[in-house]
């Protein structure tokens, strides 16, 4: 019988201090703690012992605290109390296995907790144990975690949407890595996007990241515009604070868009996408295959596509082959570093090897390095993408490790690249694109055969030889003697050197042309799809849903705000930009506080105000917590409203200008319309207006109601006028943040800016009920100069048009039936001979119908696009058009005919021709107006770089 211990805690800590000074305690001591009879003091007296035990680190501790943090992981029910000490033992044993079923467990128990952004990073930490403990790229598939989540995809449905079948197929790709640096995933999807053929394939780009994490690193967004300048949509997970609902709301997207394939580029990378397709948001689930299947290729695919022969062996799904071209980048803008500044001579015969700092932790490779160098006593190695404290060179001669130099992960490897002689293959795991890069620059190669006998093994794989078999650069796996002799030859015979860079060159260069992978790629994904569905080809008027049934299931996931508001945040956050109004802010607060809804946040800017504007604020935020006061410098509306934005937390999104007012009932009205309509993420209504002085209140002269459009015009309605008041809006959080921010060049069009990239992201809703009420009074920035913010809203439009395509301006449209396009085509006229119209105020009209001729230039049906060009033609023939409206229309055949791409309009200098066009008119005082805004908007274009600030989203702990 074992009895407790009185002061079981002191004498245990006791023990365990002499046995971690060197102490060696015997058994008789030791067995009254570990007999407890309560699992909870066994577990701690196992883990204490097991602490000294390393700490003491003689000879058999390492074993005897293997078996003791075991046991007490085993007893404890795999707890967290357990969990370090267990997995320290592990990884001190290299003991992967382990390392791996621990964090898997925790993992497990952190999902069902519900924890489950922590139980997807500790499954990756379990996916990548060979990284972790040993520092070799390896992966295996783990079946009881693939198991897991699609049990949890089966148990999370996707609404049950049905959308139009195409012309086109839709075809997704779900992106990997646009937040690392030089991702060479993301840099070969890019490539594959931008190549494929418009006629047969409408393409979107699925991120799971969500947009602030994107904007938060440079070199993601550099990507984001990268591929939404190839004119292709990006969609990003929501920013929902739960990664496995964000994912799961942007598989309801990818369903509800239609997908007809999904391709992962990166399908097993980590369980957050895996979750994702598990969900089945598109009829086909495709993987491409790059590399090990383990991490590219779980076994739920459909098919997946791939180069490596290889890899292809032990994929578990069916493999469609496509041959490998290479993306290279611009060669002839590669600038070589001085090798100076790298601290090699310049007399220095030069050997570089790039990749991951995993593919240079193994010890042989490392000799064999030392050998070759040994051999060239001039000669100097570039580690390029590893640093000095990730390898261990301690074996190696002193006089070989003076002539290493390790660069780290840089983003001007291809620079550093360019400094060397001859690059080496990495080893045990082989470098692809690095090599062929390097070899592309006519820099010879030495490159280990690839060995197909064994499984496929990343540790254990030299891809370069199925593209580039030249025998003189072909190494048996880790016979670095023969590359030794190779590199002596190399340094000794230039005109052997030049001659083999030359051939690795024009073999390289001879497969550069990736737009031939993406034709084989595009007939695999047409035969797939065919097989799929027998809709492919049908005439869409055969069909039964309508393009507005398709706009209301494309233009929102489907969701359901949580009215009952558990998260600590406030569900309303309104923003209320002020500049020196003190004498009207009490009365836009006060109307604040009279709301009868009351689940609401202000985030108050003072933008600078020089007036009394910051002690009514401070006053007014002590008086009630609801109310934020911000203070800034000047810096304008738009910087005042990104600030709030950066500083709310609500789930909605409102604006109240501070010398404007809510009606009691708006944010309750507000909530009805949310709750009646929860595909809806964009809402205005009507208002009232203000006059002061007399302080008369009335409906207004301008009836809004009858001047909305359909939501099938909703973008292209704004080139004519603006019909949304901006003290009106309510905005989800997670559409103002993938629009991003106010555009700070805008000091009067700020907000007109934002409904057209709302627009465009989604339909909005009008409340017909005057639930606002804007003031008219003498100070106004926009009664002093209406026509500053008539141009400030052209030069939006004319912004919108050189980043988006004819088919953006009918998001809620498809332009592939012949009705949607004739609809388009007269809505579009009816702007242009519209006079009053933004676009043709400003001078605009060239760059929209320009849009326009691109779009028809592209129209798969011919004698449908003469049959519109004849009915523009007409159009510009007609009595009352005016003759510079006329001349643009005339011959609008032979334009679309001779159509190219098009090409960005300078605002700068269309403003410019219109000035002097109005001067020539004798219109010389609106001639200086359009002068006088041109020198005001270039000086804040200097100001406002870059133009748009991201939106952050508030961290939940805010509430």
């Amino acid at each position: 019988m074992n009895p407790v211990i009185p002061d079981f805690a002191n004498r245990l800590a006791e023990v365990a201090g002499r046995i971690a000074a060197g102490e060696i305690v015997p058994w008789d001591e030791l067995l009254p703690l570990l007999c407890q009879p309560d699992t909870r003091s066994r577990t701690q007296a196992n883990l204490a012992l097991a602490e000294a035990l390393l700490h003491r680190q003689q000879a058999g501790d390492l074993d005897q605290a293997t078996e003791l943090a075991a046991r007490a992981w085993e007893i404890s029910g795999f707890s967290d109390e357990a969990f370090p000490v267990y997995v320290t033992v592990c990884v001190l044993r290299k003991d992967v296995d382990g390392v791996a079923s621990a964090y898997k467990r925790l993992g497990l128990r952190r999902w069902d907790e519900g924890r489950c952004n922590e139980a997807f990073d500790l499954f990756y930490i379990s996916q990548y144990a060979h990284v972790e403990v040993l520092r070799r790229d390896h992966t295996e598939y783990d079946h009881e975690l693939l198991r897991h989540f699609r049990q949890q995809a089966a148990a999370r449905p996707l609404p049950d949407l049905v959308a139009t079948p195409g012309e086109r197929v839709r075809l997704g790709y779900l992106l990997y890595g646009i937040t690392q640096l030089k991702s060479i995933i993301v840099r070969l999807g890019i490539g594959l996007m931008a190549k494929h053929d418009s006629k047969r394939f409408e393409v979107t780009c699925y991120v799971p990241e969500r947009m602030t994490q994107i904007l938060a690193v440079p070199h993601a967004r550099e990507a984001l515009e990268k591929i939404r300048g190839l004119g292709i949509s990006v969609v990003t997970a929501p920013e929902i604070e739960s990664d496995s609902e964000a994912l799961w709301h942007l598989a309801a997207r990818i369903k509800a868009d239609g997908t007809d394939v999904l391709l992962d580029l990166a399908a097993l990378a980590d369980y957050r996408r895996y979750f994702l397709t598990c969900l089945r948001p598109a009829p086909l689930i495709a993987g491409y295959l790059w590399g090990p299947p383990s991490q590219f290729v779980p076994p739920h695919l459909d098919f997946c596509v791939g180069s490596n022969r290889h890899a292809q062996m032990d994929c578990p799904v069916d493999v469609e082959f496509v041959p490998g071209e290479y993306e290279l980048p611009d060669l002839s803008a590669i600038q070589p570093m001085a090798r100076s500044a790298l601290g090699i001579p310049e007399s220095a015969f030069v050997l570089a090897a790039s990749g991951r700092h995993v593919k240079f932790s193994a010890p042989e490779f490392w000799r064999g390095i030392a050998e070759i160098l040994h051999g060239l006593p001039h000669a100097h190695f570039l580690a390029i993408g590893v640093a000095s404290d990730q390898v261990d060179l301690t074996a190696l001669p002193t006089t070989v490790v003076q002539r290493i130099h390790c660069t780290g992960w840089r983003a001007d490897n291809l620079a550093i690249v360019a400094v060397a002689d001859v690059v080496i293959d990495t080893y045990p795991t082989g470098g692809g694109y690095a090599l062929a890069e390097a070899m592309a620059m006519g820099i010879p190669a030495m490159v280990f055969r690839n060995d197909y006998s064994r499984r496929f093994d990343p540790v254990a794989w030299s891809p370069i030889e199925e593209t580039i078999p030249i025998p003189d650069i072909l190494f048996a796996r880790g016979d670095f003697t023969a590359m030794a002799a190779q590199a002596r030859r190399l340094a000794e015979e230039p005109d052997y050197k030049r001659e083999l860079g030359e051939r690795c060159r024009a073999t390289v260069l001879a497969i550069s042309d990736p737009s031939r992978s993406v034709r084989s790629l595009e007939e695999v994904l047409l035969k797939r799809v065919e097989l799929q569905t027998s809709v492919i080809g049908l005439a869409r008027e055969s069909l039964s849903h309508s393009a507005s049934d398709i706009a209301q299931l494309t233009d929102t996931v489907p969701r359901q705000p949580a009215l009952v508001n558990g998260s600590g945040r406030p569900f309303f956050s309104i923003l209320v930009p002020t500049y020196n109004q003190a004498q009207y802010l009490p009365a836009a607060l006060d109307s604040l506080l009279a709301q009868t809804f009351t689940d609401w946040e202000a985030v108050v800017v003072n933008d600078g105000s020089t007036d009394d504007t910051a002690a009514v604020l401070d006053a007014y935020a002590r008086r009630d917590p609801r109310i934020r006061a911000v203070h800034k410098e000047n810096g304008g509306t738009a910087s005042a409203l990104n600030e709030a934005l950066r500083q709310s937390k609500g789930q909605w999104i409102g604006w109240l200008s501070s010398d404007d007012l809510f009606e009691p009932d708006k944010l309750a009205a507000h909530v009805e319309a949310i709750r009646q309509h929860p595909e809806i993420r964009f809402f205005h209504t009507n208002f009232y207006v203000l006059d002061d002085p007399p302080g008369r209140k009335y409906p207004g002269q301008l009836d809004v109601a009858k001047h909305i459009p359909a939501e099938t015009h909703q973008v292209i309605q704004l080139f004519g006028f603006n019909y949304l008041n901006g003290i009106t809006i309510m905005v989800d959080r997670v559409l103002f943040e993938e629009a991003g921010g106010f555009d700070p060049r805008y000091r009067g069009g700020q907000d007109f800016d934002m409904w057209l990239r709302l627009s465009a992201r989604s339909r909005s809703h009008f409340i017909d009920r005057r639930l606002s009420t804007t003031r008219q009074h003498p100070g106004q920035d926009t009664q002093k100069s209406v026509m500053i913010g008539i141009i400030d809203c052209g030069v939006a439009c004319l912004d919108f048009l050189n980043q988006h395509s004819f088919a953006e301006l009918f998001p809620a449209l498809d332009l592939g039936q012949v009705e949607s396009a004739v609809a388009a085509i007269q809505a579009v006229l009816g702007i242009v001979l519209d006079a009053r119209s933004y676009i043709r105020t400003c001078g605009f009209l060239a760059p929209l119908i320009e849009r326009m001729v691109e779009w028809l230039a592209h129209y798969p049906n011919r004698e449908f696009v003469d049959a519109l060009c004849q009915m523009i033609q007409e159009s510009a023939a007609e009595p009352a058009v005016e003759p510079d409206v006329s001349v643009l229309l005339q011959g609008f055949a032979g334009r679309v005919a001779a159509a190219t791409s098009y090409r960005p309009y300078d605002p700068i200098d269309l403003l410019g021709r219109r000035a002097e066009q109005l001067r020539e008119r004798g219109e010389p005082a609106m001639a200086d107006t359009f002068k006088q805004y041109v020198e005001q908007y270039k000086l804040r274009m200097h100001e406002a770089a870059p133009s748009i600030a991201p939106v952050e989203a508030a961290p939940a702990s805010l509430g």
